[in-house]
């Protein structure tokens, strides 16, 4: 392990990290060396998600020729040791969720044209999950799929395809109870929902769309606990690329529109604070369009990103970057090792990511690559 950070240390100082440097995001940083730790599975514990359950650290994965069943583990945050993997259910309602979500929004197939939309709630005592009344009806189809998250001291559901148009649902993550229903305007559709102590956010992905749609006036809609309304407060771009939110501040990537321009669009990240959803910062960059990006509990925003260079044969390092919630500034924090995803798919990793997943747990990001990265799974730990 000496070794290792040793290299690393050289190849950051290789690239300008540690000195003045110009990143990705076109700030300059001088940051600190992180700790890095890593640790690769056996070939058969394809993990492909993870979450950070209170104090525990879990990984969540298929068990292949059993569709119903699932795989999970623990992992020791200060070695990264993992349990034995154990079974479960891969159809229960409450699978891959964190113990201290009680509620979870699920939909059953009725004899009628639309899909029905209940609430579930778990009995921490008892363990066993009941179910409430019928909260929505829509119409499935492959652009109205039901979108949940929980976050904000709710539980927030939406669907497109409603008797009422574009319908959001906040929760009580304690009863069940539907608190509020609100109309959402100019009818979204295949939406990024994120959620962090001011509300929810939301705004359509690449592959949605709203009424009215030109390439450059897709809303960002913010919903504060206890509103009636889903407000728009801003307009500009084309969609989400993704939204990453915590404690006070939302993050957005946005895919901004150029007609006549080579390539047609860019990117913009803009920066939302408080509950009155105000934009602070709006800037251009580069190089976030498909990476694993994820807020701490402070509001920073933490991405693994894939630089250009590598983006059409999806070999070698990835940059980590951090922008700070207070001042919107980014900076290159670290360098991953080699990573190789195999694929014959051309600039696939640039279109499509390097098939990651992170979360953070106790001051550190862990970022998790899933069993297409060279036949294993690989699980880094990067603290502050």
């Amino acid at each position: 392990m000496r070794g290792f950070l040793t290299f690393l240390t050289i190849v950051l100082a290789s690239i300008g990290i540690g000195a003045a440097a110009l990143d990705a995001t076109g700030n300059q940083s001088i940051p600190s060396l992180p700790k890095i730790t890593s640790t690769a599975f056996p070939y058969n514990d394809q993990f492909s998600s993870i979450i950070s359950d209170g104090s525990v650290l879990k990984l969540f994965g298929p068990t292949g020729p059993q569709p119903d069943r699932c795989i999970y583990a623990l992992v020791a945050t200060e070695n990264l040791h993992r349990s034995r993997p154990r079974t479960f259910n891969c159809n229960s309602p409450f699978a891959e969720l964190p113990k201290s979500q009680l509620v979870t929004a699920v939909t059953s197939y009725a004899n009628t044209p639309r899909t029905e939309v209940r609430i579930a709630r778990r009995n921490t005592t008892s363990r066993r999950v009941s179910y409430g009344p019928v909260v929505m009806r829509f119409e499935d189809a492959s652009n109205t799929h039901l979108e949940q998250i929980y976050g904000g001291g709710s539980l927030w559901v939406f669907d497109a395809a409603t008797p009422q148009g574009a319908l959001l649902l906040r929760v009580s993550p304690t009863t069940g109870s539907v608190e509020n229903r609100i109309v959402v305007p100019d009818q979204p559709f295949r939406p990024i929902l994120a959620a962090n102590k001011d509300g929810l956010w939301m705004e359509v992905a690449v592959n949605g769309g709203f009424d009215y749609a030109t390439p450059s006036n897709a809303p960002i809609y913010h919903v504060a606990p206890g509103a009636n309304s889903a407000t728009v407060v801003h307009r500009g771009g084309r969609a989400a690329l993704w939204i990453a939110a915590s404690d006070h501040t939302a993050w957005v990537d946005e895919s901004i529109f150029h007609p006549g321009k080579h390539g047609g669009f860019s990117e913009s990240l803009l920066r939302f604070e408080g509950p009155k959803a105000l934009l602070v910062s709006q800037k251009d960059v580069t190089s976030l369009a498909w990476v694993t990006a994820t807020a701490d509990l402070s509001g920073d925003l933490w991405a693994t990103v894939i630089p250009e260079r590598h983006a059409s044969s999806c070999k070698g390092t990835q940059d980590v970057v951090r922008f700070d919630s207070r001042t919107g500034r980014g900076a290159k924090v670290a360098l991953l090792p080699q990573v190789t995803v195999w694929t014959s798919i051309p600039y696939a990793c640039e279109l499509f990511g390097m098939n990651t997943a992170s979360t953070f747990l106790g001051g550190a990001l862990y970022v998790l690559y899933d069993g297409l990265s060279g036949g294993y799974t690989r699980l880094y730990r990067i603290a502050k």
